[in-house]
């Protein structure tokens, strides 16, 4: 199925009402601060972790996504966590390279660990951002750059993610070498 009404808050007719949102946010915010463990991090779904290295630390389904909607959500006003969230966006970090989450028997187009949304690219974006320590920005900067040729031209692996992390992070210089390296790869129509 592929819509599964029991995971989704019904529709009803009652009016919008911004006090009843943001206890609901609230409430998703206490559920993810309840749900963290020190060693496990965060459950992955049986699908998103399915022949992968559990627990899940990527910017797509794991601790890196997690950190960064939690940060969001507070510098958004919109809920507080209990949570040290620089000190996990590290610890995923340190999980990462110990053990990447990269699901077995699918192939990952090199560089891999240069990987936005699964790879190392993603949790040091999340890690400079909340962290604010210089070395991730750093070794962020050298994915960038050795992601430019990455045969995958997709967010999740190839060169338009680290392009979004470049933009992110201010890096217009990398943002544009970026940009052109793509550019340089279209055919006469445009693919």
């Amino acid at each position: 199925m592929l819509y599964d009404p029991g995971l989704f808050e019904p529709l009803t007719n009652e009016p919008w009402d911004a006090a009843r949102v943001r206890d609901g946010i609230a409430a998703v915010v206490a559920d993810a601060d309840a749900a963290f463990d020190p060693d496990e991090l965060w459950p992955a779904h049986e699908w998103d972790g399915y022949k992968a290295a559990l627990p899940m630390k990527n910017l797509y389904v794991g601790a890196a996504g997690m950190v960064f909607a939690l940060d969001l959500l507070r510098r958004r006003g919109l809920a507080e966590t209990t949570l040290d969230l620089p000190a996990l966006a590290l610890r995923a970090l340190e999980r990462w390279r110990a053990e990447p989450d990269f699901m077995e028997e699918v192939p990952v187009p090199e560089p891999g660990n240069a990987a936005l949304l699964v790879g190392e690219s993603g949790i040091l974006l999340v890690a400079c951002r909340i962290a604010g320590d210089e070395t991730p920005a750093d070794e962020l900067r050298a994915l960038v750059v050795a992601n430019l040729e990455n045969e995958a031209e997709d967010l999740m692996y190839g060169t338009p993610g680290t392009l979004v992390a470049a933009s992110a992070m201010g890096w217009d210089d990398l943002a544009r070498e970026s940009a052109a390296a793509l550019a340089s790869r279209r055919d006469a129509d445009g693919f």
